[in-house]
């Protein structure tokens, strides 16, 4: 491992001059996709809230089977389509359903109105993990692993200004809204509109989309992922991801290490859940609070992308990043439970998400880049949403058996903390695996620098 701040780590992370626009309309595209998204989780959130904590295994449930559903339709697209093609259909899909939920919203009442937000809550679930893949997905086919492993944190910032702008306009945006509105208008009377803000902002990404597109067939080998010798459309079956995974045991370490951080984060969820609805009373100011969260968590994400994440990729290697995110989980669980307060759950939650946006995402997207090319859509769309969610699942009934047994934090405490553990575990098996293939794929790779003599072990 060498030095953050070293002259090697400095060389390691430079950017060329003519990456530079392409880092640029990345960056512009993960903005869109992560403001649109920033704008409705609080809104989302305020719903789970409503509904009782009593029913969000349910709605977990819920989203598991919209994943089941959807990943074979997915997978029928991707093999189908070109990607000029089935990327701007994938998010425009989802702002028409937007623009559905949002005509609902006005219309319905009562119990109706009520669920109605059950499906809202399981709709954005399945959107969030969806548009952030298809990102990903598109950056991996784009960028070799030893550019990923340079550029991934620079795109990572764009995305996290993007989710610190959509906060602020869930914070900010329904008392706007409200005064637009006319007399008599409250915050939550405007909170449905943040869902057309969310496709107006979307719409932006499609656009950033075809301007990267057109940039990479013009000069294909600009990302060192070889696209000119790929045929257009990806072929295959509906189900290839599925199987995909299934044969990898590379693949089916990223799904543990994947089920590791949600069945402790929807631990962690189930813990907020409580607090907040312990704080805030009303739609708006659960809408604030989750809002205040998000704020918090995209503020010390963008510090740590800025100053450390190339860095610590460069220096210390995939494996030991991806462990840093384990050691704050079991951190956090530690301080809610001797401190179970709104202001605990504040600072935990944007520490740990900070970790996850800023530090363990890079990182792992990463693994991805040295995956063939069906692999980085199909098998990846598949760990992304179905088993990511196969995780909250997984926790949410694990939170309802430990509630079984002894009501209050401390089970919940037992169990995180050695799940922690193998979870940092599975962190360095993933490193070393991830540098026996980076070590293929650097040798071709043209924008790869070698460590210069005397450097030291090459980092995992």
């Amino acid at each position: 491992m060498i030095g953050l701040f070293s002259k090697e780590t400095r060389r390691k992370i430079a950017v060329t001059p003519a990456e530079l626009r392409v880092v640029l309309w990345s960056g512009a595209f993960f903005f869109f996709v992560l403001a649109s998204f920033s704008i409705l989780r609080p809104v989302r959130e305020q719903f789970g809230v409503s509904a009782g904590v009593d029913k969000l295994p349910w709605l977990f449930l819920g989203t598991w089977l919209t994943m089941l559903v959807l990943n074979p339709i997915y997978g029928a697209v991707v093999s189908r389509l070109t990607r000029r093609q089935f990327i701007p259909l994938v998010y425009r899909f989802f702002m028409l359903n937007l623009v559905v939920l949002f005509v609902l919203m006005q219309v319905l009442e009562g119990e109706a109105h009520e669920g109605l937000g059950y499906a809202f809550y399981i709709w954005v679930s399945v959107f969030n993990l969806w548009v952030v893949s298809v990102f990903w997905s598109f950056m991996a086919d784009n960028f070799g692993s030893g550019s990923a492993r340079r550029l991934y944190a620079w795109i990572a910032v764009g995305g996290t200004l993007g989710a610190i702008g959509g906060a602020l306009v869930a914070l900010h945006g329904p008392d706007g809204i409200a005064a637009l509105l006319g007399e008599g208008a409250t915050a939550s009377d405007a909170v449905p509109y943040l869902l057309l803000v969310s496709v107006a902002i979307l719409e932006g990404g499609v656009f950033c989309a075809r301007r990267l597109m057109r940039r990479f067939d013009a000069e294909p080998d600009l990302g060192g992922a070889g696209l000119d010798a790929r045929p257009p459309k990806l072929g295959g079956a509906s189900v290839d991801g599925l199987f995909e995974v299934l044969r990898s045991p590379y693949l089916l370490t990223i799904c543990l290490y994947l089920l590791c951080y949600s069945v402790t984060g929807t631990l962690l969820y189930f813990v907020q859940a409580e607090i907040v609805g312990q704080y805030a009373g009303t739609v708006a100011e659960r809408t604030e609070a989750f809002a205040l969260i998000d704020l918090l968590t995209q503020v010390l994400t963008l510090f740590v992308q800025l100053f450390i994440t190339r860095r610590l990729l460069a220096a210390a290697g995939v494996g030991r990043t991806l462990g840093v995110l384990p050691i704050v989980a079991g951190v956090a669980f530690l301080a809610v439970w001797i401190s179970p307060a709104f202001w605990t759950i504040l600072v935990v939650q944007g520490l740990r998400r900070s970790a996850r946006y800023a530090v363990s995402k890079p990182a792992r997207e990463v693994l991805f880049a040295v995956l063939d090319r069906s692999e980085k859509y199909k098998a990846k769309a598949v760990i992304d949403t179905f088993v990511y969610r196969t995780g909250d699942v997984a926790g949410s009934g694990l939170k309802v058996l430990l509630g079984k047994v002894m009501p209050g934090l401390a089970p919940v405490v037992a169990v995180a903390i050695p799940l922690s553990a193998a979870w940092a575990w599975l962190s360095i098996v993933l490193g070393r695996s991830h540098a026996a293939r980076a070590r293929r794929d650097d040798a071709t790779d043209p924008e790869y620098i070698p460590p210069s003599p005397g450097a030291g072990p090459a980092p995992e």
